[in-house]
């Protein structure tokens, strides 16, 4: 699931980014510590703010 999505994420957001830049602040909640990592790393590299937690407590 995680592979579809940032496949599907780096090419919609490319198409985005190309007309206009949009970055947002994000919070990350995710219990798994590689996949938020990655999560965070991507998002970063994208532009976004991001603030991660492992969960919602």
């Amino acid at each position: 699931m995680l592979t579809f999505w940032a496949l599907y994420f780096e090419k919609n957001h490319a198409r985005i980014h190309s007309r206009r830049t949009i970055m947002a602040k994000l919070l990350i909640v995710e219990d798994d510590p590689s996949t938020r990592i990655i999560l965070e790393a991507m998002l970063n590299k994208a532009g976004h703010e991001t603030q991660t937690a492992s969960d919602g407590v």
